[in-house]
């Protein structure tokens, strides 16, 4: 394995585990997901491919974002219906790739100068995800 192929593969591993975390709430639910939050927790110590799965991840499962066009039907002219339908789509990848670099900062953090994190540690990081989750939703605590 050439030195190349050994940098990218955290990327691909990253960007496979957005896909199928956004194709999960549509197709395979839990047995789509718990493969995707593997590959999150095995690129959890690099904060851009943190965002890159979290990006990658709101993309795929808010396409129906981009179905919105034509916005016609909202008094929206013709000629804006589909920039406003692209702007918030990107807007959505772009908060969750920001969530989630935020996220593996932190994981990063908590793990500090050990070679991965204590059972501690994940169960603080899945809490506040699940926190920050249902603040997003707007669900009353």
């Amino acid at each position: 394995m050439t030195m190349s192929e050994r940098r990218y593969r955290p990327v691909l591993r990253a960007a496979i585990g957005g896909v199928l975390a956004g194709l999960a709430p549509g197709t395979g639910g839990v047995l789509v997901m718990l493969p995707a939050l593997a590959l999150l927790w095995s690129v959890a110590q690099r904060p851009w491919l943190g965002a890159l799965w979290g990006g990658l991840a709101v993309l795929v499962s808010h396409r129906w974002l981009l179905a919105l066009h034509p916005l016609t039907w909202m008094g929206v002219p013709p000629l804006l219906s589909l920039p406003i339908a692209l702007l918030l789509w990107t807007i959505c990848g772009l908060a969750s790739a920001a969530l989630l670099m935020v996220w593996t900062v932190l994981a990063r953090g908590l793990r500090g100068q050990r070679s991965g994190l204590g059972a501690l540690e994940v169960l603080l990081l899945s809490a506040l995800w699940g926190v920050v989750e249902m603040a997003c939703l707007g669900v009353p605590q």
